[in-house]
């Protein structure tokens, strides 16, 4: 058995606070239509601590090279405009990442997530 679970971060956060140096001015600006942009993490996890590689869901269709050359090799990039979770980026990390882990890990099956 295993347990998973997701956490979205919004890009857009409405309190208006920031963290920034003191005296900064024109920290960042908000682009309309993007009110909603997020980004979500979803972990899963088996109960003797191991931790499957993560799945990083930006607001990107095609994420800068820079971003992607820089992301720990064993995370996983999955594509979402809106940076949130859908159905078929859920399949496509299971599928694929997810199956290709529990092989190479040997894991027992059926497993139950």
């Amino acid at each position: 058995m295993l347990n998973g679970d997701e956490a979205g971060f919004s890009l857009c956060p409405k309190t208006g606070k920031v963290l920034a140096p003191r005296g900064w001015k024109n920290l960042y600006t908000v682009k309309m239509g993007n009110e909603k942009g997020n980004i979500t993490v979803l972990i899963v996890f088996l109960a003797s601590g191991k931790i499957c590689p993560p799945l990083i869901l930006l607001p990107y269709v095609r994420p800068p090279k820079a971003l992607v050359d820089n992301m720990p090799s064993n995370w996983v990039l999955g594509r979402s405009e809106s940076g949130w979770m859908k159905a078929d980026t859920f399949f496509e990390y299971i599928a694929n990442d997810f199956n290709e882990w529990i092989t190479q890990n040997e894991l027992k099956r059926p497993v139950l997530i």
